[in-house]
């Protein structure tokens, strides 16, 4: 294996172990796999609906819209 492609997937590898890693939703304690889902995609559209869009950025004047809303 080239050591570029070693390198990639020892980053990989450590990405990775981060993640599972992570604390938060653990499939054993949960006795509904579809309700575990559910309750992820919840609360990361929760996290997503919190975040500001910068897709309005640079419009002129979105301001005075988006505030009388």
């Amino acid at each position: 294996m080239p050591p570029k492609h070693r390198e990639v997937k020892i980053q990989w590898k450590e990405a990775l172990t981060n993640v599972a890693n992570l604390l938060g939703y653990h499939s054993v304690t949960w006795g509904n796999e579809a309700t575990m889902i559910e309750a992820i995609a919840n609360d990361v559209l929760s996290k997503l609906l919190l975040t500001p869009s910068k897709d309005f950025e640079n419009f002129v004047g979105i301001e005075d819209h988006i505030s009388n809303e």
